[in-house]
């Protein structure tokens, strides 16, 4: 049994037909499903790239506080350790590659902390 576009396609129309209110249900569940996918889009940028960070101050920033950073010579470890040094920890270096750690001692140095 071949069936054409044509003769599939009025099946399918004499179906929705038969029954009024499928194509309402699928224009609602479809709302939905792109209300879902629009709510969890916003919410991940949101979180990620408009919501301001967490204060420091409340783990002792500006007073003094230290904070130990692993891995400092290089990438995020690098980076944390000038973020930690901006907002007024004094910092504790780790690293293997000691001639990047003086590179970063040198950079944190700028911000008249110790390190």
């Amino acid at each position: 049994m071949t069936l054409s576009l044509g003769s599939l396609l009025s099946s399918v129309q004499a179906q929705m037909d038969a029954i009024p209110y499928l194509p309402f249900g699928l224009q609602v569940f479809g709302a939905l499903s792109l209300a879902t996918a629009i709510s969890g889009t916003l919410s991940f940028v949101f979180s990620n790239f408009v919501r301001p960070g967490i204060s420091l101050k409340k783990f002792g920033a500006s007073k003094g506080a230290w904070a130990v950073v692993t891995g400092a010579s290089d990438g995020i470890g690098r980076e944390f350790a000038i973020q930690l040094a901006r907002a007024g920890f004094n910092v504790l270096l780790a690293a293997r590659n000691q001639a990047k750690l003086d590179a970063v001692v040198a950079d944190i140095g700028s911000f008249s902390l110790r390190s």
